[in-house]
């Protein structure tokens, strides 16, 4: 048996049989690399990678714009989206993200028990909104355009 499978072997290395694709890629005859031909170089772009400063900046901004369309009161989520110029469950993900780090208090539509249909009311929770109505004065004392809301 191991006999029979080496002699089909030799003649299927002489060239006398090609049986399969596996025979004629070991078959080929191997290439060497072309010394003149490199792929292209990549551009190295330096980037700062110290942009805390600047997310910290982007999130304050995001909390004046949030603050400016629903205040100190219980607002519905449709509400803020509305006076936000925002389409429908557009700022929901953002609201959600904020309360499990306690800036703003959530609960069901009107004191009922929970209702898809309905949702929920947000309200800043009383930390953020100390902290919120001292960086407002602040903005509108040194920079006009984070007093400006996005859309009436």
């Amino acid at each position: 048996m191991e006999n029979a499978f080496t002699v089909q072997l030799v003649e299927i290395l002489q060239g006398r049989q090609m049986t399969s694709y596996l025979t004629q890629m070991l078959m080929t005859e191997i290439k060497p690399h072309v010394p003149g031909r490199r792929s292209p170089k990549k551009i190295h772009v330096h980037s700062n990678h110290n942009v805390e400063n600047a997310n910290i900046e982007t999130h304050k901004r995001a909390m004046l714009r949030y603050w400016k369309a629903f205040k100190d009161e219980w607002n519905p989520t449709r509400v803020i989206e509305e006076r936000m110029g925002m389409s429908r469950s557009s700022a929901l993900p953002t609201l959600v993200d904020w309360m499990g780090k306690e800036l703003v208090v959530r609960r069901p539509l009107g004191d009922r028990p929970y209702n898809r249909r309905s949702g929920w009311e947000w309200r800043w929770s009383d930390a953020t909104l100390k902290e919120l109505t001292e960086l407002a004065e602040r903005s509108s004392q040194t920079t006009p355009e984070l007093s400006q809301t996005s859309k009436p």
